[in-house]
């Protein structure tokens, strides 16, 4: 009898040990920008990463399905053809992202600037379409109550409640055009997630926490090491891969993982959460290439007649140019390419003067007819058109700063290392006819003669000037560096957003051309030139 007793101690001990022993993998994912069929539809191959690696991985991993949550950090509405035709040409079925993102089970997800900037009709589409939630602690919309987006989700798994508690970072109020953030508000992520964390501590009683942050390195530790509460914070953003921890200010010896895998889904981070009698859970993390994993082809055979339909739709021709539209000799003078940009920028605004920059290296579209795929080629970016107030010395010292990076001031000469500057960083001028005189001194080099056209230009003048968005980016800096002025001073002086994009109004505008019988009729400029 006594053994029999023991014996069923015993298995109430080894039932009671498994009920509070248990481990959970969170799988996130982060910065995917469309590729959601590891595919490149421009160059026709394969990626090295793509959602469609990742869900190979997640069903032969050997992680039980009950012990996986696969999140999502955000950023995976915009960049790709894919996204772009979902964006301007399928109005009628489920958005790639949701139809991915959906097959591979996805639990939560996080809300990427990328994702906002797509605008408020197309993510509100893919929200409507999901079948998991998109979560933000610290987005507000004027007018609302709560948080425009659910702030946190609790996801339950072996008996354990995970709370997922998520935040967008700050700089999308200089990133993101006034007319596409509209009434919204990004609050500070630290005191959202102090308030939220408590919250959900009090409220939920989980059995851990983790923020899915897509914000940069240092919003995130900033937040790690001074707000009571995470159990690990997985975030995306700077598409850099990173897995460290930190220490805490909060308590003794307590530490805090910090994940971020990095863009495409060239990596994943698994975050293990080992769960016993104490009151937190034992956590840690790998990075996982996606290198070698095989694409899901059932996930492939699904969305079969989306990448037809894709590919077709790059192959369609647009329209038609008038002539050869390349960047040769750029550094020289305008180029039909930068004709073509002052050409657009101005198109979308009531701006006589533009500044533009060469967004590609090395392009030569024939003139005839040109395909989306062209347009793709062309316009890599679909950024945003802005107008901005500025007077002639800015300009000068603008186009001053761009210079320096490309020609050296006392040879006259390109700089040996100026082919490690990016392309974009040299600026031109449409509007406006002026010389770059390199026998000048830094400063005196930019001399403006009259406004295209004739007008006097005069140093009291305000000159309204269409800008690609990215311009006014703290990250492309030659404004910034120029004029030394903060991202929120240059924002400032933004008048006016397009609500259109610089791609979109291209297409838009070779569509309307080819419809009435009519090319794209790109006009040579020769409004300034280089003195050696």
């Amino acid at each position: 009898m006594r053994i029999r007793h023991l014996l069923a101690f015993l298995l109430c001990v080894v039932l009671f040990g498994s009920c509070h022993n248990s481990t959970l993998h969170v799988i996130a994912t982060s910065d995917i920008h469309g590729d959601f069929y590891s595919y490149d539809f421009l160059n026709r191959k394969e990626t090295e990463g793509g959602l469609a690696r990742v869900s190979t991985w997640l069903k032969t991993c050997g992680i039980s399905k009950n012990n996986l949550i696969y999140v999502d950090l955000g950023d995976i509405l915009a960049d790709t053809p894919v996204t772009f035709y979902d964006k301007t040409a399928n109005y009628q079925d489920k958005l790639a992202a949701a139809t991915a993102t959906d097959f591979m089970k996805c639990s939560v997800s996080a809300f990427g600037n990328h994702d906002l900037e797509v605008g408020i009709s197309h993510y509100e589409r893919f929200f409507m379409h999901l079948s998991h939630p998109v979560i933000c602690a610290n987005m507000t919309y004027d007018g609302l109550d709560d948080t425009y987006l659910p702030p946190y989700y609790i996801i339950k798994r072996k008996g354990k409640r995970i709370a997922f508690i998520g935040m967008l970072t700050t700089e999308v109020s200089e990133k993101i055009p006034g007319s596409v953030l509209s009434a919204f508000q990004v609050n500070s992520i630290q005191q959202s997630a102090a308030f939220w964390a408590e919250y959900v501590r009090t409220k939920e009683n989980p059995d851990a926490v983790i923020g899915l942050f897509h914000a940069s390195l240092s919003e995130v530790i900033g937040t790690g090491i001074s707000v009571p509460g995470f159990d690990a914070i997985l975030y995306g953003h700077d598409h850099i891969p990173y897995i460290e921890k930190y220490e805490t200010m909060y308590g003794e010896k307590d530490s805090i993982i910090l994940a971020n895998p990095g863009n495409g889904g060239n990596n994943i981070v698994d975050l293990t959460l080992e769960f016993s009698k104490k009151e937190k859970p034992v956590v840690s993390a790998e990075m996982i290439s996606m290198n070698g994993v095989g694409r899901d082809m059932a996930m492939l055979e699904m969305s079969k007649s989306r990448i037809a339909e894709v590919s077709s739709y790059l192959d369609s021709v647009a329209g038609t140019f008038n002539t050869d539209v390349n960047t040769r000799n750029y550094l020289e003078g305008p180029t039909t390419y930068s004709d073509y940009v002052h050409t657009l920028l101005k198109l979308g605004t009531q701006a006589k003067v533009s500044i533009a920059f060469h967004s590609v290296g090395n392009i030569d579209v024939p003139k005839g007819k040109v395909t989306m795929r062209d347009f793709f080629e062309l316009f890599p970016y679909p950024n945003y058109i802005s107008t901005v107030i500025f007077t002639p010395e800015q300009l000068r010292m603008i186009l001053e700063y761009s210079i320096s990076l490309f020609y050296n001031n006392s040879t006259r000469s390109l700089e040996e290392g100026y082919a490690g500057v990016e392309i974009n960083r040299f600026l031109s001028i449409s509007g406006i006819d002026y010389v770059v005189d390199l026998s000048k001194p830094y400063g005196k080099r930019v001399k403006f003669l009259c406004y295209t056209g004739g007008e006097e230009i005069k140093e009291t003048h305000k000159i309204r000037v269409a800008v690609d968005n990215y311009l006014i980016n703290p990250s492309h800096g030659v404004i910034h560096g120029a004029l030394g002025l903060s991202a929120t001073d240059l924002r400032r002086m933004v008048m006016l957003d397009c609500a259109a994009d610089i791609r979109f109004l291209a297409v838009t505008q070779a569509c309307l051309a080819k419809d009435k019988g009519e090319t794209v009729n790109i006009v040579k400029s020769d409004n300034w030139h280089v003195v050696k």
